[in-house]
């Protein structure tokens, strides 16, 4: 019967186990571990937006953290082409072509940027690396491939990052994380930390008292 609490100390720290070691901020920016599925964004934006220029950054970070993540963007103030293509997402959609930043991802869409928005897409992201999205942006797309096999910057500009630039993400994950809204996570990893060094001393001082 003494050695009950020695197997509830192991349960317990097998369940905290994963907790601790999962870096803070990950899941909120879509990062998943092991093998992914391909996603695609599709950005629509406009020269002299100032919520498509708050956007940029974020999607840069996504497909900086994760290699399966790409952004098809499109410029629609200057380039008839990819106005024609946004008219055509809307519809595919169904919704009404309003404004830019859009953002289609899988079978959702965004009108605007904030941090509702980008939290969202964070988590649409998220569920397709884990699991196949059906995207009616793959269809509409095929075609402007077809025709250009090397699309320009004006035409289509997609958003990859470079080696380099995935490596220096990866470095300094754990800062980003600390740094945008960690806090509270960083401390429950701590409580938990001594916590399960605590029970570990526990266990480690019944096992030489058994023997």
């Amino acid at each position: 019967m003494q050695r009950e609490p020695l197997i509830i100390y192991l349960i317990i720290i097998i369940i905290l186990l994963p907790l601790l070691l999962t870096p803070p901020g990950a899941a909120a920016m879509g990062i998943v571990s092991g093998e992914t599925e391909p996603v695609d964004i599709y950005f629509f934006w406009g020269e002299v937006c100032p919520y498509c220029d708050l956007a940029k950054p974020f999607l840069e970070e996504i497909t900086s953290l994760n290699p399966q993540v790409t952004v098809h963007a499109f410029e629609v103030y200057n380039n008839a082409q990819n106005r024609d293509l946004f008219f055509n997402f809307c519809e595919a959609y169904g919704i009404e072509p309003q404004a830019v930043p859009t953002f289609f991802i899988a079978e959702r869409s965004w009108i605007g940027y904030n941090d509702t928005i980008r939290d969202e897409m964070s988590r649409v992201v998220a569920q397709c690396l884990a699991s196949p999205c059906q995207s009616p942006g793959r269809e509409l797309l095929a075609p402007i491939f077809e025709q250009e096999s090397d699309p320009t910057a004006d035409s289509v500009m997609i958003m990859t990052p470079t080696p380099q630039e995935r490596a220096q993400n990866e470095d300094t994950e754990q800062t980003r994380g600390f740094l945008s809204g960690g806090y509270m996570t960083y401390a429950l990893m701590i409580i938990g930390g001594v916590f399960v060094v605590g029970l570990l001393i526990r266990i480690i001082g019944r096992v030489v008292m058994y023997k």
